[in-house]
């Protein structure tokens, strides 16, 4: 769906080429890797946790985030699907907003400028094929410059912009939580350990806990493995 007509939208631009996340992840998320700070949500451990909790909502979401290469070189990704269920049709990716464009550092402006707008339009094109009449998009500060090509697009068409506050803990090193939170709580009965790996009697055990406080299983046995895998792949870590 729509990958014909995403690659027609460069077609004209000989410098710039794209491949689509699904059948290149490793060239993904080895280009996030690089850049300082860039959001979890954009790597593809998330995405494909999200592409499969939208499926076992019912919902057919096809992966449309693609690279953007310039004179050969990975210089942007950007985060794009479509859910359907029955007639309906939402425009974000996996069930959040549009992931926009992020870029390297050493990226022309005048490329960042020029991709920006395609990537846009393209959303503005799409939505309009499916009679989609409200989508939105997520833009890092964190990760990106507050002046990007993409937030003045949003402004020079009159789009509305939220700023909102979010909060991470910045993990430098393994032995971060082990060292500075358990001393922040004063009940001995609780203790914090940082997982990089996990045995599947432990997993289970945090299933079980997350069974009982929630009062009912929230998602599937396919969704906990995908977790699971993550963390035993270098892909993720679990707190306990």
């Amino acid at each position: 769906m729509f990958n014909s007509f995403i690659k027609e939208q460069f077609k004209d631009y000989k410098d710039l080429k794209i491949l689509f996340r699904n059948e290149n992840q490793k060239t993904w998320d080895q280009f996030l890797e690089k850049i300082e700070d860039a959001h979890f949500y954009y790597f593809s451990q998330e995405l494909n946790y999200q592409n499969l909790y939208q499926i076992e909502l019912g919902f057919e979401d096809h992966d449309l985030s693609f690279i953007i290469f310039y004179n050969n070189e990975v210089v942007s990704v950007f985060g794009l699907s479509i859910l359907k269920k029955k007639d309906l049709y939402f425009l974000g990716c996996h069930g959040k907003p549009v992931l926009s464009p992020m870029f390297q550092k050493q990226c022309p402006i005048q490329i960042e400028r020029l991709i920006s707008e395609i990537c846009f339009n393209l959303c503005e094109k799409i939505a309009d094929k499916l009679y989609i009449k409200k989508w939105s998009s997520n833009f890092f500060l964190l990760s990106q410059k507050e002046n990007s090509e993409w937030i003045k697009i949003c402004k020079k068409k009159d789009y509305n912009i939220f700023k909102i506050k979010e909060g991470f803990i910045k993990l430098t090193n393994r032995q971060l939580l082990d060292k500075k939170y358990p001393s922040k709580i004063k009940d001995n009965h609780w203790e914090i350990k940082n997982f990089l790996s996990i045995n599947k009697k432990d997993w289970n055990l945090f299933k079980n806990l997350h069974l009982k406080v929630a009062g009912k299983k929230t998602r599937s046995d396919k969704t906990w493995e995908s977790q699971f895998e993550d963390l035993n792949n270098n892909r993720a870590f679990a707190i306990f």
